[in-house]
């Protein structure tokens, strides 16, 4: 079983709180902005934790920095799904 297969029902449940919400989307449109976000976040904290390196902001770097900023390598992946799900509620 795939990654994503794992997390599909867990992106359904993200994109029935999106429509609670009032927008429209996908699982595969969650799934997909969500991995896009997650790989910004990394990016931009592996560029500001280099030594000498002009700092860069986001304007969501404190909310995924919230879901995956401190919490410990060893650590599952149901951790940060459960801080954002908590995030969108």
């Amino acid at each position: 079983m795939t990654a994503s297969t794992r997390n599909e029902k867990v992106y359904k449940e993200v994109a029935k709180l999106m429509e609670d919400h009032g927008y429209s989307r996908s699982y595969v449109q969650c799934r997909d902005e969500l991995k896009k976000l997650k790989s910004d976040y990394k990016a931009i904290k592996d560029q500001n934790g280099r030594s000498g390196s002009n700092r860069k902001s986001w304007k969501w770097y404190d909310q995924m920095d919230a879901i995956y900023g401190h919490r410990p390598a060893n650590n599952g992946r149901e951790s940060g799904i459960d801080s954002a799900m908590g995030l969108l509620e």
